[in-house]
């Protein structure tokens, strides 16, 4: 988070939203930033936008992290693991798009808020 008045234009090149990270020691864009900059003094006067919009990218990251090593969630009891088990084999053969996760977890977040 930047406060201050401060031109942080370096944090929005770590932050990495427009243009991917290059590693000039692995030759390659980076897959993801660690980085999710917010301005403070855009959002002061407004908590649950200041927090929305520092959580944004975790559900997606964490998502990406789950999928990138296979690991699935156990489920809390045999409904739950029948309809993860559905849910997967509907988003294979879909072939779910990172859009449709974000819009499932923008979806939670709002409820959360």
């Amino acid at each position: 988070m930047g406060v201050g008045s401060d031109d942080f234009e370096s944090m929005d090149i770590l932050d990495a939203d427009d243009v991917p990270l290059y590693s000039q020691r692995y030759k390659k864009n980076m897959e993801a930033d660690i980085v999710q900059f917010v301005p403070f003094r855009e959002f002061r006067n407004n908590p649950q936008e200041l927090a929305k919009q520092t959580l944004e990218e975790v559900p997606g990251q964490l998502l990406n992290f789950m999928k990138k090593r296979n690991i699935v969630p156990l489920p809390a009891n045999e409904e739950n693991r029948r309809r993860i088990q559905q849910n997967l084999s509907r988003q294979r053969s879909l072939g779910q798009s990172q859009k449709n996760a974000r819009q499932f977890f923008e979806k939670r977040k709002e409820t959360f808020m």
